[in-house]
């Protein structure tokens, strides 16, 4: 089989068959992480995955597929809130009476309006 054959995508937004084998693998290890203290957990996490995305890069073609999905997901997800804001007007967020109603909206308001925050490598 050759290399061009390897690296082609089956569909418009999916991974070559080399990137397929090494995203699983980096599942896989990742799957089987353990840190080596508790309390440091998210640092080290974080580490281990940076290691692996060095020691299982995706092909350029793979990493323009990745790109232009978390665009048009980005784009969708743009959509969505435009939608939501429509239907439900900010004010109806803003006018709750409990304390409690509060902080659910405004942690809501925060989730929707800081989310779209997506690294596209651009």
């Amino acid at each position: 089989m050759s290399k061009d054959s390897e690296n082609s995508h089956v569909l418009k937004d999916s991974l070559c068959a080399c990137c397929n084998k090494r995203e699983g693998l980096k599942l896989s290890e990742l799957a089987n992480f353990e840190p080596k203290n508790e309390k440091l957990f998210n640092t080290e996490l974080k580490i281990f995955k940076e290691y692996l995305e060095a020691r299982y890069p995706l092909c350029d073609s793979c990493k323009l597929t990745v790109r232009d999905v978390l665009r048009r997901q980005a784009v969708w997800l743009t959509r969505y809130k435009m939608l939501f804001f429509r239907r439900k007007p900010f004010k109806t967020l803003i006018n709750v009476s409990t304390f409690a109603e509060k902080t659910v909206i405004s942690r809501i308001r925060e989730r929707i309006l800081f989310s779209d925050k997506v690294d596209l490598g651009d």
